[in-house]
């Protein structure tokens, strides 16, 4: 009696397993993923081998691959790469992502591949799959209690990871394409009324850091490019006066802007009294707002600086909270998205994300049906 040619999925706990007929054995093979589109593909491909006789070939195969007696003839025969280790990889990986990162960047990326590494106790880069990157995620939400977007940023290095070895030549596949992504939830931005406007200056009024946070306020600046800026960045003394966000080398360090465009922001009639006193305060530095020894603030180092003046006024508000100010005070004035987008150095789609909503009302007559002409359509 023939058996049929056809493989069925099952789930055990989250992941799908596959069942068919090899000859008289009954085959289970787990798929190792618990992403039904990519178990359908394999559920596929096994019935192809049924088909063509050829079931259990793969794993001849795979077997042959990682035995070092065989696999250097088996590779030189169907073209393939000897295998990379994990480790080594993700050491290339990230010194050739020296050349075109941030340093910033580059250290988040190496503590989460780092922890991938550790994770998947895998040798070599071509034996992780699907299944392992899902685990390493799965045990990351639940062990660590990790956000959506936590793990859709481990994802995101990960499938980044593995596309430069996949364009290397490393892996004939990205495991990560076919992890589903995590979905994050839609949540209102928080930002500051006109009034909290005031409330907020006057609480910070005669600190040190009085005009940085009203530049972060009125001019919508990230707290990097607020460390970063100098007063060859601001003109001042033109009819127009503007602040330059641009890429620049200062002694040894470099610095460029998160999304490596620079940018012009106008400097608003509130903002400008707190720039020229500024300018008096800062006496002979480069720096517009230099810390306390007159050298560029450390990101973090501001941060603490701020939350210690914010937690005396019994105030909650952050430097997000003042970049998401700026860009919602203009949405509410009727001001494009796509020129909020060029004022804040986004792309029009995170302009859409945070601030469509609080644009003015402006279809409202739109949507208001026009009776005189249903008059007309039904006197004619």
């Amino acid at each position: 009696m023939s058996r049929p040619r056809n493989a069925r999925l099952f789930r055990r706990g989250r992941i799908w397993w596959l069942s068919y007929w090899n000859g008289a054995r009954r085959i289970r093979e787990s798929s190792g993923t618990d992403n039904r589109k990519s178990a359908d593909e394999m559920r596929r491909e096994r019935e192809r081998s049924m088909l063509l006789g050829t079931v259990g070939l793969h794993r001849q195969l795979n077997e042959a691959l990682h035995d070092p007696a065989r696999s250097e003839v088996l590779r030189a025969l169907i073209g393939d790469t000897p295998p990379i280790e994990l480790a080594g990889a993700v050491k290339e990986y990230l010194d050739q992502s020296a050349t075109y990162k941030r340093p910033k960047t580059i250290a988040a990326d190496r503590g989460r591949l780092n922890e991938f590494v550790k994770s998947v106790s895998l040798p070599h880069l071509g034996q992780v799959t699907t299944g392992a990157i899902n685990a390493l995620l799965v045990e990351k939400a639940k062990r660590d209690s990790c956000t959506a977007a936590t793990l859709l940023r481990y994802r995101e290095v990960l499938h980044a990871f593995f596309e430069w070895a996949r364009k290397q030549g490393h892996v004939r596949t990205n495991p990560v394409t076919n992890v589903r992504r995590p979905r994050i939830p839609e949540h209102d931005i928080r930002f500051l009324t006109l009034e909290q406007i005031d409330v907020c200056l006057d609480a910070v009024q005669g600190d040190m850091l009085d005009a940085l946070v009203a530049t972060a306020i009125y001019g919508g600046l990230r707290r990097e490019e607020l460390c970063w800026l100098t007063w060859a960045d601001v003109l001042l003394d033109s009819k127009r006066p503007l602040i330059r966000v641009r890429s620049k080398r200062i002694g040894e360090e470099a610095w460029t802007p998160k999304t490596k465009r620079n940018r012009t922001v106008p400097v608003s009639r509130d903002l400008l009294p707190y720039l020229t006193r500024q300018r008096l305060r800062a006496g002979k530095s480069v720096w517009v707002f230099p810390s306390p020894q007159g050298q560029r603030w450390d990101p973090d180092n501001l941060s603490r600086r701020l939350a210690k003046l914010m937690h005396a006024a019994t105030l909650p508000w952050t430097f997000l909270d003042y970049r998401h100010t700026f860009g919602s005070q203009l949405a509410q004035k009727g001001v494009s998205l796509y020129k909020i987008a060029e004022l804040m150095g986004n792309s029009p789609e995170i302009a859409r994300r945070h601030y469509a909503r609080l644009l003015p009302e402006q279809m409202h007559d739109e949507v208001q049906f026009d009776r005189s002409i249903a008059r007309g359509t039904r006197l004619g």
